[in-house]
């Protein structure tokens, strides 16, 4: 299934997303209002695309990983979104509590990775072993 990022309410719905490397990105607007798109890919083709209100959604494919790119709109500077690209589907967006979940993990030792916007990655040793739940908890301090 493609990712779909929404510009509503001059807002990225959602704010942070994953997809996977290949998979199709959709970038629609429920605005009706001009909007800029404008990826920041480091790795990927940047691009800058002006969206007419009631137009088709914006498609977009990232052929390599990058954690985290910024997506955002020239014309209104506050609207941002970000889009972690993988090439597996081993990945979770935090829920308002910071909370998340990834299953179906084979069994294995891997380094986890975790982004958080103003505090950018923190990484950790997990391993995982059949049958088990494994905890893992981040702490950022803000200075």
């Amino acid at each position: 299934d493609p990712v779909l990022i929404d510009q509503r309410g001059c807002t990225y719905i959602p704010h942070v997303t994953g997809a996977m490397v290949g998979q199709k990105v959709l970038i629609a607007s429920s605005d009706k209002t001009m909007h800029n798109v404008h990826g920041l890919g480091k790795v990927n083709s940047q691009f800058n695309i002006g969206m007419a209100p009631g137009g088709p959604p914006l498609k977009r494919t990232f052929t390599k990983e990058e954690v985290m790119m910024p997506i955002k709109c020239d014309a209104h500077p506050w609207m941002q979104t970000y889009v972690g690209v993988l090439s597996h589907p081993l990945y979770a967006v935090s829920g308002k509590d910071g909370s998340f979940e990834i299953n179906d993990i084979p069994v294995g030792t891997y380094t986890l990775v975790a982004w958080q916007e103003l505090m950018n990655t923190s990484e950790q040793s997990i391993t995982i072993v059949e049958g088990e739940t494994t905890d893992v908890t981040f702490t950022y301090i803000r200075k």
